[in-house]
């Protein structure tokens, strides 16, 4: 992942898929959220998001439940 990704963002350190989903958990005030690691989303909107994710969508706004 990280070699594909120097040729986009050199710059970055961390993977994009990673701070891509700590943005969207930040955005949904995930903190708060009770079991956030340990409840599972729902299985459309993770496969949805998992889509994205492997086109290289990394700008995206996700409208799912914290959890996913």
């Amino acid at each position: 992942i990280m070699d594909a990704q120097k040729e986009i963002c050199p710059e970055d350190k961390l993977p994009r898929v990673w701070t891509t989903l700590v943005r969207l958990i930040k955005e949904k005030d995930g903190s708060k959220a009770e079991g956030i690691f340990r409840m599972s989303g729902a299985s459309f909107d993770i496969d949805r998001l998992k889509e994205t994710l492997n086109k290289g969508a990394f700008d995206i706004e996700f409208d799912g439940d914290v959890n996913t």
